[in-house]
Order: C-alpha cells, then sequence, then structure tokens
C-alpha cells in the first residue's frame, strides 16, 4: 500500500505498509504533484512587491516540526504504514485509518521533512518560483508513474501559502497538500482506493485542524 508522502516542493514520496503487514498489488511510492500551468497565490502573501507574485510560492517564516493537527471522526492512528520514497530527512510522520473495515490504503497523513534546502533558488523576499516546484515534481512523476489529475493551485495551510493538488497513481489515487518553510516541508494527504467519499470528509477535518507555531 502507499501512503502519499511528500514532495520536495510538492514532489511526493509514497509511503507503503510495514515489514509485518501484508502488501498489497503493485507498488506504493512517492506521488509527484507538478502542474500544468502556474498557479496565482491569493493576494496579500507577498510583501516585497514582486512584480512576478504569480510565479512565486512565499515560504513560510515558522517551525514547521512544531505542527499539531486533530485525528479526524472515524479515524485512528495506525502504525502500519512507512515512507517508502522520501524525498527528504523525514522529521515525522503521521498515519490514520478509518475505524471501520475497509481496504488499506484509505488513510490520511502528514509527513514533515527536515533539513530542506533551497539555496540559491529561494528568492530574496523568502519566496520560490513555482516552475522551481513544477519541475522537481516532474522528476518524481516520472519515476513512479503518478499523474496529476488536477492542476496545481495555490491555498493555505495554517494560514500560510501552500500547494494544493490531487494525483493518480496505479494503486490510489490522493488529495495533497503541501506546505513550504525555508528549511523545511509539511506534506499532508489523503489517500484512496474504493472509500474517496469517507477519505475526503476526514480530509475535510484534517487540513482546517493543522496549526503551526502555537
Amino acid at each position: 500500500m502507499a501512503l502519499v508522502a511528500t514532495l520536495a516542493t510538492v514532489a511526493l514520496a509514497a509511503c507503503g505498509p510495514g515489514d509485518d503487514e501484508p502488501s498489497a498489488d503493485g507498488p506504493t511510492t512517492p506521488a509527484d504533484a507538478s502542474g500544468g500551468d502556474t498557479p496565482s497565490p491569493p493576494g496579500g502573501f507577498l510583501e516585497c512587491g514582486d512584480p512576478d507574485a504569480d510565479k512565486v510560492v512565499e515560504l513560510a517564516d515558522v517551525d514547521l516540526t512544531t505542527a499539531t493537527w486533530s485525528t479526524p471522526s472515524g479515524f485512528q492512528e495506525t502504525f502500519i504504514y512507512h515512507e517508502e520514497n522520501p524525498v527528504d530527512e523525514v522529521f515525522s510522520t503521521w498515519t490514520a485509518e478509518p475505524t471501520a473495515e475497509v481496504d488499506i490504503l484509505n488513510i490520511v497523513n502528514v509527513v514533515i521533512y527536515d533539513g530542506v534546502d533551497w539555496g540559491e533558488q529561494a528568492g530574496e523576499c523568502g519566496t520560490l518560483p513555482v516552475d522551481v516546484i513544477t519541475d522537481q515534481q516532474a522528476g518524481y512523476t516520472e519515476e513512479i508513474g503518478a499523474v496529476p489529475i488536477t492542476e496545481a493551485e495555490v491555498t493555505t495551510v495554517a494560514g500560510f501559502p501552500a500547494v494544493e493538488q490531487y494525483i493518480d497513481l496505479p494503486d490510489y489515487d490522493y488529495h495533497g497538500y503541501w506546505l513550504f518553510s525555508q528549511g523545511q516541508l509539511l506534506h499532508a494527504y489523503c489517500q484512496w482506493t474504493n472509500e474517496q467519499e469517507l477519505v475526503e470528509a476526514a480530509c475535510a477535518e484534517l487540513i482546517p485542524s493543522i496549526q503551526v507555531g502555537q
């Protein structure tokens, strides 16, 4: 099975069941969320007068390892999954599955990556060009056969600019959110095989519950 993992700017990494759990058919590896057209962040995110505000994502000036969230109703924490293809140094990973008996791979997940180095790619205003994000995602997409279902869109997670996208993989689909800081990445995603309605309802609770720096 695969939990989607996180991408290094919207590059994903998938997660699979632990060694003590029978694995599902097919690989469960990183998905990548690359978009088609570059998304435009909502107004007010950029404060440096960047003339290309529609081509960058502002990096959150916050410690993402302080993030907290709530387990969606009807879900419980599980430890049978692991990150199969981490795209960077994993600081922590959390997964919850339905309390009802359903097939594996129907889960919600939050992965936090630490030690992310954007180098000279990050602008002086603490922004990252969207094309840097999509280029990196494209590499992961080719590697694992992931196909974007929707274009990447800029949204908010915990009050900070983030990227949102639906991804299709051979064994599951997922709805992913990527929140970037200067040196970290928080990837929250909701993954399903045959329980999209159940998982999406959980996602609608999980994402708004995420708080950072509280």
